[in-house]
């Protein structure tokens, strides 16, 4: 599958970026792209329950090896671990 190329437009003030991975044009935020990855990850070794966790499943399998959702996970990692505290000597 071709990787993601990133269009930005804004939703009722939301930025979103059009994702070319999951099908029906699907317009994803970057936290949402970011979190779907990393979800994506965790549920790889998870068995499906049912039907429904079936198709979940599959849908997160395509966004597990996104170039896009692995860069935007860094960046979210990145600001969620805030500033370093310095220790002093």
């Amino acid at each position: 599958m071709e990787a993601m190329i990133e269009s930005v437009s804004t939703i009722d003030g939301v930025e979103v970026i059009h994702c070319t991975r999951q099908p029906g044009s699907l317009k994803i935020t970057k936290r949402s792209c970011a979190l779907r990855y990393l979800q994506a990850k965790e549920e790889c070794l998870k068995v499906p329950k049912d039907e429904f966790d079936l198709i979940r499943a599959h849908s997160l399998q395509i966004c597990g090896n996104c170039p896009e959702g692995k860069r935007f996970a860094k960046e979210l990692s990145r600001t969620n671990r805030g500033p370093r505290k310095r220790k002093d000597a």
